[in-house]
C-alpha cells in the first residue's frame, strides 16, 4: 500500500469499514496476536492467521452496507482486502517508530474523551475526526481497543505532518524576486470601471431613456425601466476588460466618467454612462514576497514529497514479506 500523505484517511475508511474490534496484544500493531502462525511480516511487526481470520469475521459482521461504500477498489476476496488494512496499520506504526514519534496513553485519552464529547454534545469537527467518531461509536470495542485507534490515528497524523514539514523547501530572498520579476502580470489589478448600461431593441425607446436623464431623472431608475437586455445592460460594477462579452463594450473603456454617451449602435442600441474609475493597480515586491513564498514552497514541497514517498514506498514493500498463499500487491517477497 502506497505511503502517500492521504494515509490517514485512507487508513481511517479502512478501519471504520473493518469495525474496529482489535485484538490489543504485546505489540502497538495488534497483529500478531493470538495462536495463529505468522503470515506476514511488516518491518519488525508479524501479522498472524489468527488475527486474520479475526478481522475478517468482524468484517463480515459488519455487512454489506458498511463496507460498500468504503471499499472502491474492488478486491477480489474479504481476505486479500482485509491483510491489505493490517499491513497499511502496521506500516502506519512502523514509520512513526522510525521517527521517533510516539503518543500517550494519557494523550490519546484525551484526544477520546474529545470526540465522545463531540458526540454526547454534537460539536463540530473536521472531516478526518467526523471520520474518527464514526469508528468510535461502533459498539464492539472494549477499552483498550478505542486507546488502540485513537493513537494510530494520532500516530499517522503525527507522520504526516513529519513528512511534510521534511519536504518543505528553504525558499530565498533571490528565488522569491526572481518570480515576481518573471511573473508581474500576476501582480497587477487591471483598471475596472463601474458602467449603468440601458440597452434597448428601439432607437425609440433608447432616444426617450436619454431624454429622461438629461431632464433630470435618476440613472438608476432610468435604466431598471429602460434596459431591455439585463443579462447585457444593466448595472455593472469593478467591469475590467478581460471579462467583456461584445466587441462594443471596449467603448466602456474609452470615455470620460460622468458623461452620458449613446444612443450608439451595435447589435442593440445602448446608452451608458461610467460612474467611477478604479485605477490600474500593481503590488511591490514586498507586498507580494509573502504570497509568492507560500507558493513556492508548496510546490517545491509538492515534487518534494511526492519522490520521497516513492523511497518511503519501495522500502516498506521491501520489508513487507507474505506467506505464498497470502500474497498480495503490497508483499515485496515471500517470507521463508
Amino acid at each position: 500500500m502506497a505511503a502517500t500523505v492521504g494515509a490517514v484517511s485512507k487508513l481511517f475508511r479502512v478501519l471504520i469499514a473493518v469495525g474496529a474490534a482489535l485484538s490489543v496484544g504485546g505489540t502497538m500493531c495488534a497483529c500478531g496476536s493470538g495462536s495463529g502462525g505468522v503470515v506476514a511480516r511488516v518491518g519488525k511487526t508479524e501479522i498472524t492467521a489468527s488475527a486474520l481470520e479475526h478481522w475478517m469475521s468482524v468484517r463480515a459482521a459488519m455487512g454489506p452496507e458498511a463496507t460498500s461504500v468504503l471499499d472502491p477498489g474492488g478486491r477480489p476476496s474479504s481476505r486479500s482486502w482485509t491483510f491489505d488494512f493490517l499491513i497499511a496499520a502496521a506500516r502506519s506504526i512502523g514509520m512513526a517508530d522510525e521517527e521517533g514519534i510516539k503518543v500517550t496513553d494519557a494523550e490519546a485519552q484525551k484526544a477520546l474523551d474529545r470526540s465522545r464529547d463531540e458526540q454526547i454534545y454534537g460539536l463540530s469537527s473536521a472531516a478526518g475526526d467526523r471520520e474518527l467518531a464514526a469508528l468510535l461509536s461502533s459498539k464492539a470495542e472494549t477499552p483498550s481497543d478505542l486507546l488502540w485507534i485513537v493513537k494510530v490515528h494520532m500516530l499517522a497524523a503525527r507522520v504526516e505532518q513529519r513528512q511534510r514539514a521534511d519536504a518543505a523547501p528553504k525558499i530565498t530572498d533571490k528565488q522569491v524576486a526572481d518570480y515576481f520579476a518573471s511573473n508581474r502580470a500576476r501582480f497587477v489589478l487591471p483598471e475596472r470601471r463601474d458602467v449603468v448600461v440601458i440597452e434597448s431593441f428601439a432607437r425609440a425607446k433608447a432616444e426617450q431613456a436619454k431624454r429622461e436623464i438629461e431632464s433630470g431623472r435618476g440613472l438608476i431608475d432610468v435604466m431598471r425601466r429602460k434596459n431591455d437586455e439585463p443579462d447585457v445592460g444593466g448595472l455593472k460594477l469593478d467591469l475590467s476588460r478581460k471579462v467583456l462579452r461584445h466587441t462594443y463594450e471596449e467603448n466602456y473603456f474609452l470615455s470620460k466618467p460622468h458623461q452620458l454617451v449613446g444612443p450608439l449602435r451595435a447589435e442593440i442600441y445602448y446608452l451608458f454612462e461610467v460612474t467611477r474609475i478604479l485605477p490600474a493597480w500593481s503590488e511591490t515586491l514586498r507586498e507580494a514576497q509573502f504570497t509568492i513564498r507560500q507558493s513556492l514552497i508548496a510546490a517545491g514541497q509538492r515534487t518534494n514529497l511526492t519522490s520521497a514517498l516513492r523511497v518511503i514506498d519501495r522500502k516498506w514493500k521491501t520489508i513487507t514479506r507474505c506467506r505464498a498463499a497470502y500474497l498480495v500487491p503490497e508483499c515485496g517477497a515471500k517470507l521463508a
